[in-house]
């Protein structure tokens, strides 16, 4: 906001050399310390420097819109880290269901064993009803 308060459009650089001094003061600071840019401005000028609309705006007016900014950095972040939360669940669910269509692969293939081999079941204690009626059978004539 100093910047903007201070930089000259016409010549591309600060109005003078104080100027730009106390800009690369607030731009360090602001680098070392964990303030935001509003409160660096208060502590070391003693007002907030800035334009709204060509007009000199407020001080409420300045911390409710760095209040705002901070705000949506914040929920810029939040919204980054859960599209990555997001693919990361996708990958899973992905992993998932195809672990889940394998094990149903899996289960039909059992069940036609089992229907098999009860039949197969079925079919060896019929006969072997058969082959011992037939050895009564001949024992007995």
């Amino acid at each position: 906001m100093y910047e903007i308060a201070h930089y000259s459009k016409k010549t591309h650089k600060m109005v003078n050399e104080e100027a730009e001094n106390v800009l690369n003061e607030l731009q360090t600071q602001e680098a070392n310390s964990t303030l935001i840019p509003a409160e660096i401005c208060l502590k070391q000028l003693k007002h907030i420097p800035g334009h709204i609309k060509g007009r000199s705006a407020s001080t409420r007016n300045i911390l409710g819109n760095e209040k705002l900014r901070l705000d949506l950095e914040s929920e810029k972040e939040r919204s980054q880290a859960l599209e990555e939360n997001m693919k990361v669940m996708n990958k899973k669910q992905r992993r998932l269901q195809k672990h889940n269509k394998k094990i149903k692969g899996q289960l039909k293939f059992m069940m036609r064993e089992i229907k098999r081999l009860s039949k197969v079941q079925s079919q060896t204690n019929v006969s072997s009803h058969l082959s011992k009626f037939f050895l009564l059978l001949h024992v007995i004539i």
